[in-house]
């Protein structure tokens, strides 16, 4: 799982923590994520930060009608499925162009395990996700006969201007990141303590 244990803020100018890649072999291409789902990724944090910045990249402008909404929901102490939506980036329109797309926000988390969410809607819409084949993380692990790797929770999820204030109960895990396109969704950090 990403972490943040040894992250410093400075050590790179307007530097972003992605969900589910760990390391420096992962790369990131361009794909379509599920429609009409809410995509979870976990994330760890082992010390407390603030939060100024939620992100996503689109590659291609999605087609008519197509919006993506990306928030952080916290996970059960317990069972570690994500519970509570805690930061909510709001509902971005798709169509309009493509790059980031950054929501400014204001939220302190304690160490702990995160799920950072996306759900898109309308269309399709190409964006950057974390390609499976890279090294990235598997961090939900492998199957029994280790030929598929687990990265992402996803849940249904029809359209509503806003994210589900309790992720929905259900989910089912994404297999092979290459195959099922789970999105890259990032944070800045403002502050380490």
């Amino acid at each position: 799982m990403s972490d943040v244990r040894f992250a410093s803020p400075g050590i790179g100018f307007d530097c972003y923590y992605i969900a589910g890649i760990s390391g420096d072999s992962a790369a990131l291409s361009a794909h379509a994520p599920t429609l009409n789902a809410l995509i979870a990724v976990p994330f760890t944090i082992a010390k407390q930060i603030v939060v100024d910045r939620l992100a996503f990249n689109v590659s291609v402008v999605g087609g008519a009608g197509a919006k993506a909404h990306a928030g952080i929901y916290a996970a059960d102490t317990v069972t570690g499925y994500p519970t509570s939506l805690l930061v909510d980036g709001g509902e971005v329109d798709t169509t309009l162009s493509t790059g980031s797309k950054i929501a400014v926000v204001n939220a302190t988390l304690a160490p702990g395990l995160y799920w950072f969410a996306l759900a898109a809607w309308g269309s399709s819409t190409p964006m950057l996700c974390i390609d499976g084949a890279s090294g990235a993380t598997h961090s939900l692990g492998w199957r029994s006969t280790f030929a598929s790797q687990q990265a992402a929770l996803v849940a249904v999820q029809t359209y509503s201007p806003t994210l589900p204030a309790v992720y929905p109960a259900g989910a089912t895990d994404a297999t092979n990141p290459s195959t099922s396109f789970v999105p890259a969704i990032g944070i800045r950090i403002a502050s380490i303590s």
